[in-house]
């Protein structure tokens, strides 16, 4: 039998930030709600954050899989340095000292097994937990072959090139992480100095799966939650609030009890939040007609 699965089917981010160096990305990651950081690149030490330091490539899927309690936001920073770890690993595995060595693309098609492996990690604890997923990388400036006109150069993640399409296409959010500037008449770029983010595309990789959302914001959390909510979707935070507000009014004390400890099992997961609120919202109806 098919199940249909009908509105929305609600589930934290993933969110890929990418941009140059000393553009504000590790220190969006550290507005988000309860975030621990896989610092692979060992920058985040300037932030009031939690870490860990993994040292290889199956370090850090340990860390995913055995996700401690009391954080809500996953950040691995940064993914090109992850990918040294990946490519680490398939050069052990192959018992060769570079990448290259195991030859016509091999290494590469097995490194892309890995990002797929991390991934599908990364999505069972989304889904499975309710922790959200914001993954850092820096960018790099690529040339663009394009069949319908002249070639151009974009900036895209600084992964190898065979990589990126699986890491963007799984991503929901891609933001462009940049200084604000504008290009006068005699084509001289004026900086603000103003950090912000690029929801949408251009001369770089972007994307939102939120409509409405504006094509650039402020480069804070703060700045894409409130884009977030206003285009319609709430976070957990939001949506306990608005649980807890509807458990506590039901009248049988029992059945309030049972929802209310569900809700603090699952206040981080924005999906068993919002399907609580659904089933609220039935006994509502039901108890109306009764």
């Amino acid at each position: 039998m098919i199940e249909i699965v009908k509105g929305r089917s609600l589930a934290p981010d993933r969110i890929l930030v990418y941009g140059r160096p000393g553009v504000g990305k590790s220190t969006f990651a550290a507005g988000a709600s309860s975030p621990l950081f896989i610092d692979v690149e060992r920058g985040s030490g300037a932030l009031e954050v939690d870490r860990v330091h993994p040292c290889n490539w199956k370090a850090v899927l340990e860390v995913i899989r055995g996700w401690p309690e009391g954080y809500s936001t996953l950040v691995i920073d940064t993914l090109d340095a992850l990918e040294k770890f990946i490519f680490a690993d398939v050069c052990s595995e192959a018992d060769v000292k570079t990448i290259e060595d195991i030859g016509y693309g091999k290494g590469y098609a097995r490194a892309i097994d890995r990002w797929v492996e991390l991934l599908g990690a990364l999505d069972t604890l989304r889904i499975g937990r309710g922790v959200e997923i914001i993954l850092i990388a820096h960018a790099t400036v690529r040339s663009m072959t394009n069949p319908g006109g002249s070639d151009y150069t974009k900036w895209e993640l600084a992964v190898h090139a065979k990589s990126v399409g699986f890491i963007t296409a799984w991503a929901d959010t891609i933001a462009f992480a940049d200084i604000d500037h504008t290009i006068t008449n005699d084509e001289k770029i004026l900086v603000n100095g103003r950090r912000i983010l690029r929801l949408a595309p251009g001369a770089w990789e972007a994307k939102c799966r939120y409509r409405g959302t504006p094509a650039v914001i402020d480069n804070s959390y703060d700045a894409y939650a409130a884009a977030r909510s206003k285009a319609g979707a709430k976070s957990a935070k939001e949506l306990l609030v608005e649980a807890t507000s509807m458990a506590v009014a039901i009248p049988d004390v029992e059945t309030q009890k049972k929802i209310v400890k569900f809700l603090d099992e699952h206040q981080h997961n924005a999906a068993k939040l919002a399907s609580a609120i659904d089933r609220m919202k039935k006994m509502e109806k039901t108890d109306g007609m009764a």
